[in-house]
């Protein structure tokens, strides 16, 4: 008989955090591991993401998946969602999420209690995140939940006010994920040293601690036409320009303001474009700077906007990041797709690649950026050795098959 494995996650759409859970539940051999259910705090958004990625257009090719429109899922009408709301224009209003999670622990007691599972994962995006994932590992704890495992997608915060919660979830998780060590090392205030074994001859003991360290993945899937989607732009790209990347919200932690700046420093008289693709606060300012040069195209996103194939179309793949970033799926998709990739030395990024990969760059640093981009500019035979390369890292470390054998060791130890 099958073990039951649940997951809950909590974001108010589907973003990058989302993209494990969305894979465990489309893969056949977890599937056919566990029996599968699924819970999530219910936003327009999340659905609509949740419905592109899981069960719509984004998964239609993939013969190695299973039919996630006909497995139980559970959207959760929680409250605190009017907090988030508030939060936009008065962030202390958050301070009354202790209240709300007294809610969310009743909710999830009562559905956990229902399914029964074997195992509880939880998806959070960074710690202490959202409520209701800290909530769902307390109310796992008190319905009897053998395993329960907590992924962190992103930053952790020790605030003192979260101490009392912190010092619960704790007590509640078996084992805390973190795709990066560097994020694992950055939440030492979450571990917790359990002793393996003990030694009887010299009194010493093996000691580890609650935590696993497995890398993200992502899926493979159609994309449209290279030459059909730069036509499609707003400015045509020609066959003959090397086309640039990045892709990701439009904020300032991103650097893609760095990526533009190193890109107007260029002297020679290749032909190139610079593609930023994405959304978010700085895209005004983008926008007016896109408008402004004839090799910068500003690529914003609607419901035509597709990552996969904007990473499929370019030359080259920069992700100049200056802060707040783990595990970029980004990178993983270019990484798969073979291509040539430039990224910050910050954060879990550089655990991405093989220690003597030489296209990192230090966050802000516009003149090593120029001169990366340059070579890769003028080098077809350089962008095309680093591509081979990347493609033949993603095989060797981060294939779906590798990744989730890992879960299921995880989850079934």
């Amino acid at each position: 008989m099958k073990k039951k494995l649940h997951i809950h996650s909590d974001n108010s759409s589907w973003a990058g955090c989302e993209n494990m859970p969305g894979i465990f539940l489309q893969n056949k051999v977890l599937n056919n591991e566990f029996d599968l259910t699924f819970s999530y705090r219910y936003s327009k958004e999340y659905v609509k993401g949740f419905n592109e990625w899981v069960t719509g257009i984004f998964c239609k090719s993939a013969n190695e998946r299973i039919d996630s429109s006909k497995r139980d899922v559970f959207p959760l009408r929680l409250p605190i969602s009017f907090l988030y709301k508030i939060r936009l224009y008065f962030r202390p209003v958050m301070a009354l999420g202790y209240f709300f999670m007294l809610y969310e622990g009743f909710v999830l007691c009562k559905l956990i209690g229902q399914l029964r599972p074997d195992v509880l994962h939880i998806n959070n995006g960074g710690y202490p995140g959202a409520t209701s994932c800290n909530s769902a590992a307390i109310a796992g704890r008190l319905m009897g939940v053998p395993k329960i495992t907590y992924m962190i997608n992103s930053t952790t915060k020790n605030r003192w006010w979260e101490r009392p919660m912190t010092w619960l979830v704790k007590k509640c998780v078996t084992k805390f994920i973190t795709a990066s060590k560097y994020c694992r090392d950055q939440s030492k205030f979450l571990w917790v040293s359990i002793i393996v074994k003990e030694n009887a001859s010299n009194g010493k003991n093996w000691v580890t601690i609650n935590w696993e360290v497995i890398p993200n993945t992502v899926l493979s899937r159609e994309c449209t036409s290279i030459w059909l989607l730069r036509g499609g732009l707003d400015k045509a790209i020609k066959k003959s320009d090397i086309m640039f990347l990045c892709v990701g919200n439009f904020e300032e932690r991103k650097g893609f303001k760095d990526a533009i700046e190193a890109f107007g420093k260029i002297k020679c008289d290749n032909p190139r474009v610079l593609v930023i693709g994405g959304s978010g606060p700085e895209g005004s300012n983008l926008k007016k700077l896109a408008e402004a040069s004839t090799s910068l195209v500003l690529v914003e996103e609607n419901d035509d906007f597709d990552t996969y194939s904007l990473i499929k179309s370019c030359d080259v793949l920069l992700v100049p990041s200056i802060r707040d970033e783990d595990f970029p799926n980004v990178i993983l998709i270019g990484l798969m797709m073979g291509k040539p990739i430039v990224a910050s030395n910050i954060c879990g990024i550089p655990e991405l690649f093989k220690s003597d990969f030489t296209y990192l760059i230090n966050p802000g640093d516009v003149s090593r950026l120029k001169v990366l981009v340059s070579r890769l500019l003028l080098e077809a035979g350089e962008r095309k050795r680093l591509g081979a390369a990347n493609k033949q890292l993603f095989l060797d470390q981060y294939s779906t098959d590798k990744i989730i054998e890992r879960y299921i060791d995880l989850w079934t130890q």
